[in-house]
């Protein structure tokens, strides 16, 4: 600081413009040491992915009829101890019951992040983030979704509150974590959201907090307080997992488009090869077998064409998360 190291009064700081900049620039480019972060205690994206799968598990197996206040139980997710023979065979002849007396729900088809449970298709996705400090306390987010399968499509989106691995029961309303998921504004991942209210979709949420010291709203720890740094570091996680749920909702509308694309082409493929053949002189089979080739090998092409400008689009909304959260930081 070009003070010179003559002290100099509050009063005087607060008189004088120029010397209260150079104090604020001064602060900002300073490096303060962070404080360890060896005291938390985050889930971790696995054993999260677990805790969900099973859990999911539950719920399809018991269906309608299994405990509306079933909770999510991520600690003995990772260590559950094996089920005795004849439950397993109750349980898979109850499984097998349900889906032969309802009809099949379209799921998603196969791929990366997703998770086959019992007979249903579910895309899950994990976000930890990296440590923050707030108040001088240290503390970590993290949020874990699984969307599709059997959820119901037109109700809000299940909310799991963790705090330090202890489920949040009660007081949703009023919690700071709430807060944060309905203040993300959903819509821009391709889910409907009423304002000032949680998204509707098929989809269950997880978040976690982590911290030494958790600031609760009263003594009972049923809820997050509304602390600003806590509810910003919420926000980016969902914001997170949203742009891996958007890029999934995507490439699925887009299959299904080429599937429907190739269907209606495929309906006329029968004709036209007899037609074609009657022509040409060939039997129709072979012009069928060259026309599906075709229509698989244009729709293919198309896919990866959209895959390619959907992977484009998501790198660019990173980049631009990144950029705002760096000027939020400065």
């Amino acid at each position: 600081m070009p003070w010179g190291k003559k002290a100099v009064k509050p009063r005087v700081l607060g008189e004088n413009r120029a010397m209260a900049e150079d104090l604020h620039k001064a602060v900002a480019e300073t490096k303060l040491m962070s404080p360890p972060t060896n005291c938390l205690s985050p889930i971790g994206d696995e054993l999260m992915r677990k805790g969900l799968v099973s859990f999911l598990g539950v719920i399809e197996s018991e269906g309608e009829s299994g405990d509306e206040n079933t909770q999510l139980d991520l600690d003995s997710a990772g260590m559950k101890p094996a089920k005795k023979a004849g439950k397993a065979a109750a349980v898979k002849q109850r499984a097998a019951e349900s889906a032969s007396a309802q009809p099949p729900v379209p799921d998603a088809p196969p791929e990366e992040g997703v998770e086959m449970i019992k007979g249903h298709n579910y895309f899950i996705a994990t976000v930890t983030r990296s440590p923050k400090v707030y108040r001088g306390n240290p503390f970590q987010v993290e949020v874990g979704l699984a969307y599709g399968g059997s959820w119901p499509p037109d109700k809000s989106i299940e909310l799991f509150r963790f705090a330090n691995r202890v489920p949040l029961l009660f007081q949703r309303g009023a919690c700071g974590i709430t807060e944060a998921i309905v203040r993300t504004d959903w819509r821009n991942y391709l889910l409907s959201q009423p304002k000032g209210s949680l998204p509707v979709g098929p989809m269950a949420l997880l978040v976690h907090v982590a911290s030494v010291w958790v600031p609760f709203t009263s003594e009972s720890k049923e809820a997050v307080a509304h602390y600003p740094d806590i509810v910003k570091e919420i926000q980016l996680a969902a914001q997170e997992c949203g742009r891996k749920l958007a890029t999934f909702i995507r490439k699925r509308k887009a299959a299904d488009y080429q599937a429907q694309r190739r269907s209606i082409f495929e309906l006329y493929i029968e004709e036209v090869a007899i037609a074609i053949g009657k022509i040409t002189g060939r039997k129709p089979g072979p012009v069928k077998k060259e026309f599906l080739q075709v229509a698989h090998k244009v729709t293919a092409a198309e896919m990866k064409e959209e895959q390619k400008a959907m992977e484009l689009e998501t790198r660019e909304e990173k980049r631009k998360a990144k950029a705002r959260s760096e000027a939020d930081e400065e």
